[in-house]
Protein backbone atom coordinates (compact mmCIF):
# COMPACT_ATOMS: atom_id res chain seq x y z
CA UNK A 1 0.00 0.00 0.00
CA UNK A 2 1.36 3.38 -1.44
CA UNK A 3 2.43 5.67 1.58
CA UNK A 4 1.02 9.50 1.04
CA UNK A 5 4.33 10.71 0.16
CA UNK A 6 4.41 8.17 -2.31
CA UNK A 7 0.86 9.40 -3.39
CA UNK A 8 1.98 12.72 -3.62
CA UNK A 9 5.45 11.56 -5.16
CA UNK A 10 3.44 9.69 -8.05
CA UNK A 11 0.74 12.74 -8.99
CA UNK A 12 3.38 14.92 -9.14
CA UNK A 13 5.34 12.66 -11.40
CA UNK A 14 1.91 12.71 -13.58
CA UNK A 15 1.73 16.46 -13.47
CA UNK A 16 5.16 17.15 -14.93
CA UNK A 17 4.69 14.19 -17.66
CA UNK A 18 1.84 15.82 -18.09
CA UNK A 19 2.92 19.20 -19.01
CA UNK A 20 5.93 17.69 -20.79
CA UNK A 21 3.73 15.98 -23.41
CA UNK A 22 1.40 19.80 -23.46
CA UNK A 23 4.79 21.63 -24.37
CA UNK A 24 5.96 18.61 -27.02
CA UNK A 25 2.67 18.49 -28.56
CA UNK A 26 2.26 23.01 -28.94
CA UNK A 27 2.65 24.13 -32.63
CA UNK A 28 1.61 27.20 -31.70
CA UNK A 29 5.05 28.99 -32.39
CA UNK A 30 4.73 28.67 -35.98
CA UNK A 31 1.11 28.09 -36.56
CA UNK A 32 0.75 31.24 -35.28
CA UNK A 33 1.34 32.31 -38.96
CA UNK A 34 -1.51 30.42 -40.13
CA UNK A 35 -3.82 32.78 -37.63
CA UNK A 36 -5.59 35.45 -40.34
CA UNK A 37 -5.86 32.00 -42.96
CA UNK A 38 -7.66 30.35 -40.32
CA UNK A 39 -10.22 33.21 -39.21
CA UNK A 40 -11.18 33.89 -42.69
CA UNK A 41 -12.12 30.35 -43.49
CA UNK A 42 -13.70 30.28 -39.87
CA UNK A 43 -16.21 33.62 -41.16
CA UNK A 44 -16.90 31.83 -44.58
CA UNK A 45 -17.85 28.77 -42.87
CA UNK A 46 -19.81 30.63 -40.70
CA UNK A 47 -21.84 32.25 -43.41
CA UNK A 48 -22.09 28.41 -44.90
CA UNK A 49 -23.56 27.37 -41.83
CA UNK A 50 -26.37 30.57 -41.93
CA UNK A 51 -27.10 29.56 -45.28
CA UNK A 52 -27.65 26.00 -44.61
CA UNK A 53 -29.60 27.33 -41.56
CA UNK A 54 -27.35 25.77 -38.73
CA UNK A 55 -27.19 29.24 -37.35
CA UNK A 56 -29.66 31.83 -36.86
CA UNK A 57 -28.71 35.05 -38.57
CA UNK A 58 -28.03 36.66 -34.81
CA UNK A 59 -25.56 33.82 -34.07
CA UNK A 60 -23.75 34.16 -36.98
CA UNK A 61 -23.21 37.71 -36.71
CA UNK A 62 -22.66 37.83 -33.11
CA UNK A 63 -19.60 34.60 -34.21
CA UNK A 64 -18.05 37.34 -37.21
CA UNK A 65 -17.87 39.88 -34.91
CA UNK A 66 -16.40 37.68 -32.65
CA UNK A 67 -14.09 36.48 -35.13
CA UNK A 68 -12.99 39.70 -36.38
CA UNK A 69 -12.44 41.38 -32.73
CA UNK A 70 -10.09 38.72 -32.51
CA UNK A 71 -8.16 39.81 -35.58
CA UNK A 72 -8.06 43.26 -35.25
CA UNK A 73 -6.80 42.68 -31.81
CA UNK A 74 -4.17 40.60 -33.22
CA UNK A 75 -3.48 43.09 -36.15
CA UNK A 76 -2.86 45.99 -33.32
CA UNK A 77 -1.44 44.28 -30.29
CA UNK A 78 1.76 42.94 -31.76
CA UNK A 79 1.52 40.40 -28.14
CA UNK A 80 -1.90 39.43 -28.29
CA UNK A 81 -0.69 36.36 -30.01
CA UNK A 82 1.83 35.75 -27.35
CA UNK A 83 0.64 35.27 -24.15
CA UNK A 84 -1.85 32.33 -23.82
CA UNK A 85 -1.98 28.34 -22.78
CA UNK A 86 -3.64 27.46 -25.97
CA UNK A 87 -1.38 24.26 -28.19
CA UNK A 88 -3.08 25.55 -31.49
CA UNK A 89 -4.08 28.29 -33.23
CA UNK A 90 -7.39 26.99 -33.67
CA UNK A 91 -7.28 25.95 -30.03
CA UNK A 92 -6.31 29.73 -29.82
CA UNK A 93 -9.03 31.13 -31.71
CA UNK A 94 -11.86 28.73 -30.45
CA UNK A 95 -11.14 29.91 -26.94
CA UNK A 96 -10.95 33.90 -27.51
CA UNK A 97 -13.82 33.04 -29.38
CA UNK A 98 -15.68 31.78 -26.49
CA UNK A 99 -14.56 34.30 -23.94
CA UNK A 100 -16.49 36.92 -26.13
CA UNK A 101 -19.47 35.52 -28.01
CA UNK A 102 -20.01 32.60 -24.98
CA UNK A 103 -21.77 29.08 -26.00
CA UNK A 104 -22.86 30.23 -29.19
CA UNK A 105 -19.21 29.66 -30.41
CA UNK A 106 -19.63 25.66 -30.14
CA UNK A 107 -21.99 25.77 -32.95
CA UNK A 108 -19.15 27.24 -35.38
CA UNK A 109 -17.67 22.95 -35.15
CA UNK A 110 -20.70 21.89 -36.19
CA UNK A 111 -20.13 19.77 -39.57
CA UNK A 112 -16.15 20.11 -39.78
CA UNK A 113 -13.69 18.49 -37.56
CA UNK A 114 -9.72 20.48 -36.47
CA UNK A 115 -8.89 18.06 -39.09
CA UNK A 116 -10.66 18.79 -42.64
CA UNK A 117 -10.40 22.55 -40.91
CA UNK A 118 -6.31 22.36 -40.71
CA UNK A 119 -6.53 20.68 -44.06
CA UNK A 120 -8.48 24.17 -45.66
CA UNK A 121 -6.34 26.58 -43.58
CA UNK A 122 -3.04 25.16 -44.38
CA UNK A 123 -4.00 24.91 -48.17
CA UNK A 124 -5.61 28.59 -48.14
CA UNK A 125 -2.32 29.98 -46.73
CA UNK A 126 0.18 28.23 -48.83
CA UNK A 127 -2.00 29.56 -51.95
CA UNK A 128 -0.80 32.53 -51.45
CA UNK A 129 2.64 31.99 -50.17
CA UNK A 130 2.61 30.02 -53.75
CA UNK A 131 2.07 32.82 -55.07
CA UNK A 132 4.07 35.51 -53.39
CA UNK A 133 7.49 32.92 -54.34
CA UNK A 134 6.75 33.08 -57.95
CA UNK A 135 6.35 36.32 -57.81
CA UNK A 136 9.80 37.05 -56.12
CA UNK A 137 11.51 34.61 -58.74
CA UNK A 138 9.44 36.69 -61.72
CA UNK A 139 11.43 39.78 -60.42
CA UNK A 140 14.54 37.51 -60.10
CA UNK A 141 14.25 36.57 -63.77
CA UNK A 142 13.55 40.67 -64.33
CA UNK A 143 17.22 41.48 -62.85
CA UNK A 144 18.31 38.78 -65.22
CA UNK A 145 17.08 39.92 -68.27
CA UNK A 146 17.79 43.73 -67.30
CA UNK A 147 21.75 42.22 -66.79
CA UNK A 148 21.34 40.26 -70.10
CA UNK A 149 20.28 43.35 -71.99
CA UNK A 150 22.74 45.90 -70.79
CA UNK A 151 25.60 43.32 -71.99
CA UNK A 152 23.69 41.88 -75.26
CA UNK A 153 26.83 41.66 -77.01
CA UNK A 154 29.57 40.20 -74.31
CA UNK A 155 31.32 37.47 -74.63
CA UNK A 156 31.69 35.06 -71.66
CA UNK A 157 33.56 31.64 -70.90
CA UNK A 158 31.60 28.85 -69.62
CA UNK A 159 33.43 26.26 -68.02
CA UNK A 160 33.26 22.37 -68.96
CA UNK A 161 34.54 19.40 -67.08
CA UNK A 162 37.56 18.08 -67.78
CA UNK A 163 37.52 20.51 -70.67
CA UNK A 164 38.79 23.90 -71.65
CA UNK A 165 36.53 27.37 -71.41
CA UNK A 166 33.61 27.51 -74.31
CA UNK A 167 32.70 30.61 -75.66
CA UNK A 168 29.12 32.14 -75.47
CA UNK A 169 27.69 35.25 -75.46
CA UNK A 170 27.20 36.52 -71.22
CA UNK A 171 23.18 37.27 -72.47
CA UNK A 172 22.97 33.02 -73.08
CA UNK A 173 24.37 32.20 -69.99
CA UNK A 174 21.69 34.79 -68.47
CA UNK A 175 18.56 33.13 -70.66
CA UNK A 176 19.78 29.77 -69.74
CA UNK A 177 18.78 31.22 -65.71
CA UNK A 178 15.64 32.53 -66.81
CA UNK A 179 14.70 28.99 -68.68
CA UNK A 180 15.55 27.09 -65.39
CA UNK A 181 13.45 29.64 -63.23
CA UNK A 182 10.64 29.91 -65.61
CA UNK A 183 10.69 26.02 -65.27
CA UNK A 184 10.39 26.52 -61.54
CA UNK A 185 7.23 28.68 -61.90
CA UNK A 186 5.73 26.55 -63.85
CA UNK A 187 6.03 23.65 -61.29
CA UNK A 188 4.91 26.26 -58.75
CA UNK A 189 1.83 26.39 -60.39
CA UNK A 190 0.86 23.25 -61.16
CA UNK A 191 1.29 22.65 -57.02
CA UNK A 192 -1.30 25.86 -56.76
CA UNK A 193 -3.47 24.46 -58.51
CA UNK A 194 -3.51 21.01 -57.36
CA UNK A 195 -3.67 22.65 -53.83
CA UNK A 196 -6.37 25.23 -54.82
CA UNK A 197 -9.50 23.20 -53.92
CA UNK A 198 -11.74 23.24 -51.01
CA UNK A 199 -11.72 19.79 -48.43
CA UNK A 200 -13.96 21.68 -45.75
CA UNK A 201 -16.64 19.65 -45.18
CA UNK A 202 -14.81 16.44 -45.62
CA UNK A 203 -14.93 15.72 -41.21
CA UNK A 204 -13.30 12.77 -40.44
CA UNK A 205 -13.33 11.31 -43.62
CA UNK A 206 -17.41 10.12 -43.97
CA UNK A 207 -18.43 13.86 -44.97
CA UNK A 208 -21.00 15.76 -43.49
CA UNK A 209 -24.76 15.19 -43.06
CA UNK A 210 -25.30 19.10 -42.67
CA UNK A 211 -26.18 20.70 -46.00
CA UNK A 212 -23.72 23.26 -46.41
CA UNK A 213 -23.10 24.40 -50.14
CA UNK A 214 -19.70 23.15 -50.19
CA UNK A 215 -19.44 24.43 -53.55
CA UNK A 216 -20.91 27.88 -52.30
CA UNK A 217 -18.07 28.02 -49.51
CA UNK A 218 -15.14 27.20 -52.16
CA UNK A 219 -16.21 30.35 -54.17
CA UNK A 220 -16.33 32.33 -51.03
CA UNK A 221 -12.89 31.60 -49.98
CA UNK A 222 -11.58 31.56 -54.12
CA UNK A 223 -11.10 28.23 -54.13
CA UNK A 224 -11.36 26.69 -57.47
CA UNK A 225 -13.19 23.97 -56.65
CA UNK A 226 -14.05 20.92 -53.91
CA UNK A 227 -12.65 17.48 -53.01
CA UNK A 228 -14.51 14.94 -54.66
CA UNK A 229 -13.81 12.04 -52.00
CA UNK A 230 -14.35 12.93 -48.40
CA UNK A 231 -11.81 10.01 -47.37
CA UNK A 232 -9.37 10.39 -49.80
CA UNK A 233 -9.35 14.74 -48.79
CA UNK A 234 -8.74 14.34 -45.21
CA UNK A 235 -5.94 11.92 -46.24
CA UNK A 236 -4.37 13.99 -48.82
CA UNK A 237 -0.36 15.16 -48.62
CA UNK A 238 -0.18 15.44 -51.73
CA UNK A 239 -0.13 19.15 -51.99
CA UNK A 240 2.65 19.34 -48.98
CA UNK A 241 5.24 17.20 -50.69
CA UNK A 242 4.46 18.29 -54.27
CA UNK A 243 4.81 21.99 -52.76
CA UNK A 244 8.29 20.53 -50.87
CA UNK A 245 9.37 18.88 -54.41
CA UNK A 246 9.19 22.07 -56.41
CA UNK A 247 10.93 24.06 -53.36
CA UNK A 248 14.12 21.68 -53.57
CA UNK A 249 14.24 21.63 -57.30
CA UNK A 250 14.00 25.45 -57.12
CA UNK A 251 16.54 25.64 -54.21
CA UNK A 252 19.06 23.67 -56.33
CA UNK A 253 18.76 25.99 -59.39
CA UNK A 254 19.03 28.92 -56.72
CA UNK A 255 22.45 27.04 -55.68
CA UNK A 256 23.74 26.58 -59.17
CA UNK A 257 22.63 30.51 -59.79
CA UNK A 258 25.00 30.84 -56.79
CA UNK A 259 27.73 28.61 -57.04
CA UNK A 260 28.09 29.99 -60.78
CA UNK A 261 28.62 33.89 -59.29
CA UNK A 262 31.12 32.63 -56.85
CA UNK A 263 33.27 30.63 -59.42
CA UNK A 264 33.16 32.70 -61.87
CA UNK A 265 33.99 35.59 -59.16
CA UNK A 266 36.81 33.97 -58.00
CA UNK A 267 40.70 35.58 -58.38
CA UNK A 268 41.76 33.30 -60.96
CA UNK A 269 38.95 33.79 -63.16
CA UNK A 270 37.23 37.16 -62.19
CA UNK A 271 34.07 37.30 -64.36
CA UNK A 272 32.19 38.93 -61.70
CA UNK A 273 33.05 41.66 -59.61
CA UNK A 274 30.84 42.93 -56.34
CA UNK A 275 30.16 46.59 -55.88
CA UNK A 276 30.93 45.28 -51.54
CA UNK A 277 33.41 42.72 -51.33
CA UNK A 278 31.43 41.32 -48.55
CA UNK A 279 28.73 40.56 -50.30
CA UNK A 280 29.98 37.26 -51.79
CA UNK A 281 29.89 35.68 -48.46
CA UNK A 282 26.06 35.99 -48.80
CA UNK A 283 25.99 33.25 -51.75
CA UNK A 284 28.27 31.31 -49.01
CA UNK A 285 25.15 31.35 -47.06
CA UNK A 286 22.22 30.92 -49.45
CA UNK A 287 23.74 27.58 -50.23
CA UNK A 288 24.32 26.46 -47.06
CA UNK A 289 21.12 27.14 -46.09
CA UNK A 290 19.20 25.53 -48.71
CA UNK A 291 19.90 21.92 -46.97
CA UNK A 292 17.23 22.90 -44.64
CA UNK A 293 15.18 22.13 -47.76
CA UNK A 294 16.13 19.19 -49.06
CA UNK A 295 16.07 17.83 -45.51
CA UNK A 296 12.48 19.06 -45.08
CA UNK A 297 11.48 17.49 -48.36
CA UNK A 298 13.04 14.01 -47.04
CA UNK A 299 11.66 14.46 -43.62
CA UNK A 300 7.66 14.97 -45.07
CA UNK A 301 8.24 11.64 -47.00
CA UNK A 302 9.61 9.80 -44.43
CA UNK A 303 6.07 11.10 -41.83
CA UNK A 304 3.24 10.09 -44.67
CA UNK A 305 4.83 6.50 -45.87
CA UNK A 306 2.74 3.78 -45.38
CA UNK A 307 0.10 5.83 -43.03
CA UNK A 308 -3.61 4.80 -43.29
CA UNK A 309 -6.37 6.74 -44.88
CA UNK A 310 -7.86 8.82 -42.26
CA UNK A 311 -6.01 12.50 -40.72
CA UNK A 312 -3.33 11.78 -38.55
CA UNK A 313 -1.67 13.79 -35.53
CA UNK A 314 1.71 14.23 -37.28
CA UNK A 315 0.02 16.42 -39.86
CA UNK A 316 -0.04 19.34 -37.68
CA UNK A 317 3.39 19.28 -37.46
CA UNK A 318 3.62 19.08 -41.02
CA UNK A 319 2.87 23.07 -41.07
CA UNK A 320 5.83 23.91 -39.06
CA UNK A 321 7.91 22.47 -41.96
CA UNK A 322 6.15 23.96 -44.71
CA UNK A 323 6.26 27.32 -43.06
CA UNK A 324 9.90 27.09 -42.78
CA UNK A 325 10.37 26.14 -46.19
CA UNK A 326 8.01 28.93 -47.26
CA UNK A 327 9.97 31.56 -44.94
CA UNK A 328 13.08 30.55 -46.02
CA UNK A 329 12.58 30.52 -49.92
CA UNK A 330 11.01 34.39 -49.64
CA UNK A 331 14.31 35.38 -47.52
CA UNK A 332 17.05 34.13 -49.88
CA UNK A 333 14.85 34.96 -53.16
CA UNK A 334 14.25 38.76 -51.51
CA UNK A 335 17.86 38.67 -50.99
CA UNK A 336 18.98 37.47 -54.58
CA UNK A 337 16.72 40.56 -56.12
CA UNK A 338 18.45 42.86 -54.36
CA UNK A 339 21.83 41.44 -54.77
CA UNK A 340 21.80 41.31 -58.51
CA UNK A 341 22.77 44.56 -59.14
CA UNK A 342 25.43 44.62 -57.20
CA UNK A 343 27.30 42.59 -59.50
CA UNK A 344 29.19 43.68 -62.09
CA UNK A 345 30.51 42.03 -64.91
CA UNK A 346 34.75 42.46 -65.46
CA UNK A 347 34.07 43.26 -69.28
CA UNK A 348 38.44 43.87 -69.33
CA UNK A 349 39.48 40.21 -68.20
CA UNK A 350 36.70 38.61 -70.54
CA UNK A 351 38.39 40.73 -73.24
CA UNK A 352 41.40 39.20 -72.68
CA UNK A 353 40.40 35.94 -72.18
CA UNK A 354 38.92 36.53 -75.83
CA UNK A 355 42.08 37.97 -77.27
CA UNK A 356 44.16 34.83 -76.40
CA UNK A 357 43.96 30.86 -78.13
CA UNK A 358 41.00 29.67 -77.76
CA UNK A 359 40.82 25.56 -78.70
CA UNK A 360 38.37 22.90 -78.82
CA UNK A 361 39.45 19.27 -80.56
CA UNK A 362 35.46 18.54 -80.49
CA UNK A 363 35.02 21.24 -82.64
CA UNK A 364 38.06 20.57 -85.18
CA UNK A 365 37.14 16.82 -85.00
CA UNK A 366 33.88 18.24 -86.40
CA UNK A 367 35.37 19.99 -88.66
CA UNK A 368 36.89 16.81 -90.51
CA UNK A 369 33.98 14.78 -89.81
CA UNK A 370 31.53 17.10 -91.96
CA UNK A 371 34.42 16.80 -94.41
CA UNK A 372 34.50 13.13 -94.51
CA UNK A 373 37.21 12.40 -93.30
CA UNK A 374 37.67 8.95 -91.01
CA UNK A 375 37.54 9.49 -87.37
CA UNK A 376 40.74 8.28 -86.51
CA UNK A 377 42.67 10.40 -89.07
CA UNK A 378 40.54 13.86 -87.84
CA UNK A 379 41.87 12.99 -84.28
CA UNK A 380 45.23 12.85 -85.22
CA UNK A 381 45.03 15.88 -87.08
CA UNK A 382 43.21 17.85 -84.29
CA UNK A 383 45.70 16.75 -81.92
CA UNK A 384 48.68 17.86 -83.97
CA UNK A 385 46.41 21.00 -84.77
CA UNK A 386 46.20 21.91 -81.07
CA UNK A 387 49.54 21.08 -80.42
CA UNK A 388 51.21 23.42 -82.57
CA UNK A 389 48.59 26.53 -82.46
CA UNK A 390 49.26 25.73 -78.65
CA UNK A 391 52.76 27.28 -78.77
CA UNK A 392 51.33 30.12 -79.92
CA UNK A 393 50.18 33.56 -78.19
CA UNK A 394 47.14 34.61 -80.39
CA UNK A 395 45.57 32.98 -82.67
CA UNK A 396 44.70 35.62 -85.08
CA UNK A 397 48.04 36.09 -86.16
CA UNK A 398 48.23 32.75 -87.45
CA UNK A 399 48.13 32.23 -90.94
CA UNK A 400 46.85 30.10 -93.47
CA UNK A 401 49.96 28.95 -95.19
CA UNK A 402 51.49 27.96 -90.87
CA UNK A 403 48.03 25.62 -91.05
CA UNK A 404 48.22 23.86 -94.09
CA UNK A 405 51.93 22.55 -93.06
CA UNK A 406 50.22 20.31 -90.71
CA UNK A 407 47.52 18.93 -92.90
CA UNK A 408 47.02 19.19 -96.44
CA UNK A 409 43.05 18.63 -95.54
CA UNK A 410 43.14 22.00 -93.89
CA UNK A 411 41.09 24.36 -95.84
CA UNK A 412 41.07 27.93 -95.49
CA UNK A 413 37.36 28.42 -93.27
CA UNK A 414 39.55 26.61 -90.47
CA UNK A 415 39.32 29.83 -88.77
CA UNK A 416 36.06 29.63 -88.46
CA UNK A 417 36.29 27.19 -85.37
CA UNK A 418 39.37 29.29 -84.32
CA UNK A 419 37.98 32.79 -84.11
CA UNK A 420 35.60 33.06 -81.32
CA UNK A 421 33.41 35.55 -83.26
CA UNK A 422 32.91 32.98 -85.95
CA UNK A 423 32.69 30.36 -83.07
CA UNK A 424 29.38 32.62 -82.11
CA UNK A 425 28.53 33.36 -85.11
CA UNK A 426 28.01 29.80 -86.29
CA UNK A 427 25.69 28.69 -83.45
CA UNK A 428 22.54 29.77 -85.26
CA UNK A 429 19.99 27.64 -84.42
CA UNK A 430 17.22 27.99 -82.19
CA UNK A 431 18.41 28.02 -78.76
CA UNK A 432 22.00 28.84 -80.09
CA UNK A 433 24.51 31.49 -78.66
CA UNK A 434 24.20 33.78 -81.75
CA UNK A 435 23.80 37.28 -82.13
CA UNK A 436 20.94 37.40 -83.67
CA UNK A 437 19.21 34.20 -81.64
CA UNK A 438 20.72 35.96 -78.55
CA UNK A 439 18.84 39.07 -79.05
CA UNK A 440 15.12 37.16 -79.64
CA UNK A 441 15.44 35.13 -76.88
CA UNK A 442 15.58 38.29 -74.70
CA UNK A 443 12.92 40.33 -76.52
CA UNK A 444 10.96 36.93 -75.80
CA UNK A 445 11.72 36.74 -72.29
CA UNK A 446 11.07 40.63 -72.12
CA UNK A 447 7.79 40.23 -73.35
CA UNK A 448 6.62 37.38 -71.43
CA UNK A 449 7.66 39.33 -68.21
CA UNK A 450 5.16 42.04 -69.59
CA UNK A 451 2.61 39.63 -70.34
CA UNK A 452 2.62 38.35 -67.12
CA UNK A 453 2.43 41.90 -65.38
CA UNK A 454 0.00 42.83 -67.31
CA UNK A 455 -2.24 39.93 -66.36
CA UNK A 456 -1.41 39.76 -63.03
Amino acid sequence: MMTEAERALEKSSEKKLLKLVKDFKNTFKTDKKLFESEVLVNIAYCDALFEAGILKRQESEKIKNGLQTIFKRAEFDKEYLNFHQSLTVTDFIYERLLQLVGEVTHKIKIGITDGDLQQTVLRFWLRTEISNISELVRNLQSQIILKASEHSECLFFINKQNSSASPILFAHLCLAYFEMFSRDRERLDEVWRRNNTLPLGSKNGDGTSVEIDREGLAKELNFEGITNNSLDSISDRDFVLEFANASALLINHINTFSEDIIYYSSGNIGFFEYKNENLETVFHSIIGKSSLIYSSQNELINSIKGLTLGFHDNFYFHNKIIIQVVDLLKETLNILVHLLPQIKLNETKINRKAQMRFLDKREIVEYFLQRDVRFEESESIAEKLIEYLSKKTYTTSISYEELKNISELIENDIFEILEIDKIIRQKDQIGGTSKSRVSEAIIEAKNKLKFEEKNS
